[in-house]
């Protein structure tokens, strides 16, 4: 009887035993359960905050540009001789008399320099193309060329950033060629609207852009719109002598002829603006959007053909548009790749990119 007992107990300790260690391993399985679920919770937690905080850094950017441009759009149509000094009798000059002559109207912007300066001190200039979002402040750092590539002008990290130059441009826009960066953003912003210039309508009715200094309203007219690799334009080209940079606006013209939009006339004497962007959709990581334009008025912003003009004709001439000439001026162009003469701009096209 008692080796029965002995047995029954022996047994029963055994089972507690396997019981045991059946919990224990539940209990594994339910620790390993709950780590999962609290790692996948703070990992939540985590992206929400980067989210929340990204989140109001852009619209915290987005309003400050949206009440800065407030501030500056009186968007009424001015004398071309804007900004406009007091009434003293005196001849117009050789940039006025091209702006008038081409019908050219500067929006007036009501630029306050010393407030611009005090929301961010590397604001120098202020760029605007009508019919698009584009109007926004021009900025550039002193010391780290790509700070504005994700600092807003508050100086806070994030998006969608500035529009920017860098160093190795000069802030009076008196080099061969100013290149202006910005984002695309999928909201419209920066230079988003920059896409708009693919469309054969809207680059042949949007010729101008304007950019204001605190001395000048420099206004440009846009010649070339295409999709080109993202290679530095200002570290891949020489800027240095006027043969490369004619060497330079050869190449734009042969990229552009291969499916952008662009305008015949420009020459080495011009100096032009360079606005670039990011593309979207497959391989956009290696291409970007360039808009170039062409300095019409300022101390260099007559071409070859106007200094070489002879004295019965016209004093101004405008490339584009063709006035001042003998009315066969070259017009707008598209090639895509079917029409071998265009490419060589043997055949001048009318101003819808029409043979």
């Amino acid at each position: 009887m008692a080796e029965e007992k002995k047995t029954t107990t022996t047994h029963g300790s055994s089972s507690h035993k396997k019981h045991k260690r059946h919990l224990s391993a539940e209990e594994k399985k339910l620790n390993i359960y709950r780590i999962i679920i609290l790692l996948l919770v703070v990992i939540l937690i985590v992206v929400l905050v980067l989210w929340a905080r990204n989140y109001f850094v852009t619209s915290n950017a987005e309003e400050q540009y949206s009440n800065m441009q407030q501030q500056v759009n009186t968007i009424d149509f001015v004398d071309s001789s804007f900004p406009q000094e007091p009434e003293i009798p005196e001849t117009e000059s050789e940039e006025e008399d091209i702006l008038e002559l081409l019908g050219v109207d500067i929006p007036e912007k009501n630029l306050d320099w010393e407030s611009l300066k005090q929301t961010n001190k590397d604001i120098y200039a202020w760029i605007y193309i009508p019919d698009t979002n584009i109007d926004y402040p021009i900025l550039q750092h002193p010391t780290y060329d790509t700070y504005y590539l994700d600092h807003n002008l508050d100086g806070s990290k994030g998006y969608p950033g500035c529009l920017f130059t860098q160093m190795l441009n000069s802030k009076n826009f008196d080099d061969y060629n100013t290149v202006i960066y910005g984002h695309n953003m999928k909201n419209g912003s920066m230079f988003r609207t920059l896409h708009y210039f693919e469309d054969e309508s809207f680059f042949a009715t949007h010729p101008f852009v304007y950019v204001y200094t605190e001395d000048e309203v420099l206004v440009y007219e846009v010649f070339a719109a295409y999709t080109s690799d993202n290679s530095h334009i200002l570290n891949t080209n020489d800027f240095s002598s006027e043969a490369g940079y004619a060497a330079y606006l050869n190449k734009v013209y042969n990229q552009a002829r291969l499916g952008g939009w662009y305008r015949d006339g420009v020459s080495e004497a011009n100096r032009i603006i360079t606005l670039s962007t990011c593309t979207s959709g497959k391989n956009a990581s290696s291409k970007r959007f360039l808009v170039q334009a062409v300095l019409l008025n300022g101390d260099v912003s007559l071409t070859m053909e106007e200094e070489n003009m002879e004295e019965e004709t016209p004093e101004v001439y405008d490339p584009f548009t063709g006035l001042g000439d003998d009315g066969t001026g070259q017009g707008l162009y598209k090639n895509t790749g079917d029409d071998l003469e265009n490419l060589e701009g043997e055949l001048p096209l009318d101003a819808t990119g029409k043979q």
